[in-house]
């Protein structure tokens, strides 16, 4: 396995000559494993094992058979090389295989994929395993571990606008682009996007709707609730109705939307609705009873007070009833509204499924 030489020896003009020959075959052996140093090899599996001597590979199956298994890589170049792998027939089918074992290959989404003949798959070497970077295009792309998504992974086949099938939008140190999901987004992870409902399929493949909505069990999106655990299906509405199963609903009967808050668990349970309430607001206030069709005039605030119209007490024409009234609305456009909110934002509900 090469590796980069040392630099201050490769690079000290006192280093003896066969040591600097020594370094400087070091150097050239590990640049010739950098993607363009050399052309695509061939490589067959063994015992579904491959090991690389340069970038780009073409792997075909062992004994030329009708398909194989690729499971583990050799760690035959430096850490931090990458490799571009091809198959190298399409009548010989060649599965990789997503395994957390020594010298195994971490695939994006944590699934399986067929290798293409046209269409390389991008992997790079971190430690132990070999990482899979892009899949599927020759575009050149940096990603680096300290990114962190702003969306959710992509659907088979989902392109975003500027990026590549299966990548999403994400910040780093080196600013923003579009980038592999880490595999770390929750599956029924449920949260407020930026995007209107008719945009997430395209910018946030993976986000559904959160409206209720019946979805058939033989759908993808429909195994993906129905495989949720038992305790979290109860506890946020989704339940089987024949042959569907119904996806978080984030809307109150009347349309208006929920807020999301945080629970202990135990007193309120994660899914739990609850009802409009307001503070309590209490006042006192007093009066005295005027002349007839005069009003009292006491009302500050919400209080506010007007004559009753003459309603007299007995055969007393000078006293006059009054009413003392409450009007939120007396304070401004903002105390007339149909219900207590704060200050918000709209956003999409969604629930993440990967689908």
């Amino acid at each position: 396995m090469a590796n980069w030489p040392n630099e201050a020896e490769l690079f000290n003009m006192d280093t003896p000559g066969q040591q600097a020959n020594e370094l400087f075959n070091q150097f050239y052996d590990t640049a010739r494993e950098l993607r363009g140093a050399d052309p695509t090899a061939s490589v067959s599996i063994q015992d579904g094992n491959i090991t690389p001597a340069t970038a780009s590979l073409r792997v075909d199956t062992e004994g030329q058979a009708p398909a194989d298994d690729l499971a583990t890589i050799t760690p035959a170049m430096h850490d931090g090389a990458e490799l571009l792998l091809f198959s190298a027939d399409v009548s010989r089918v060649i599965t990789v295989r997503h395994s957390t074992d020594l010298n195994g290959i971490r695939l994006y989404g944590g699934a399986d994929k067929t290798l293409s003949t046209t269409e390389y798959m991008h992997l790079k070497r971190e430690g132990d395993f070999w990482y899979e970077q892009v899949s599927g295009s020759t575009k050149p792309i940096t990603i680096t571990p300290d990114m962190l998504p702003l969306a959710a992974p992509a659907a088979p086949g989902a392109v975003p606008p500027g990026g590549l099938p299966g990548q999403v939008f994400r910040a780093g140190d080196n600013g923003y682009g579009w980038g592999d999901a880490p595999a770390s987004v929750i599956v029924g992870k449920i949260d407020l996007l930026p995007f209107r409902v008719a945009d997430l399929a395209e910018y946030a493949p993976g986000w559904h709707f959160c409206n209720g909505d019946l979805y058939p069990l033989e759908s993808a999106v429909g195994a993906a609730l129905n495989s949720l655990p038992a305790n979290y299906k109860a506890d946020w509405g989704i339940a089987v109705s024949g042959a569907n199963i119904s996806i978080p609903n984030l809307f109150h009967t009347d349309g208006r939307g929920y807020f999301l808050r945080a629970v202990n668990g135990s007193t309120r349970l994660p899914g739990s609705a609850q009802l409009d309430y307001m503070r309590r607001i209490s006042g006192t206030a007093g009066y005295f009873v005027p002349l007839v069709n005069q009003s009292p005039g006491w009302g500050t605030g919400v209080f506010y007070t007007y004559a009753g119209g003459g309603n007299s007490k007995g055969n007393d024409s000078s006293q006059a009833s009054f009413v003392l009234a409450l009007d939120s609305s007396r304070l401004g456009e903002n105390y007339n509204g149909p219900e207590t909110t704060s200050l918000n934002k709209g956003a999409t509900p969604a629930i993440f499924l990967g689908v």
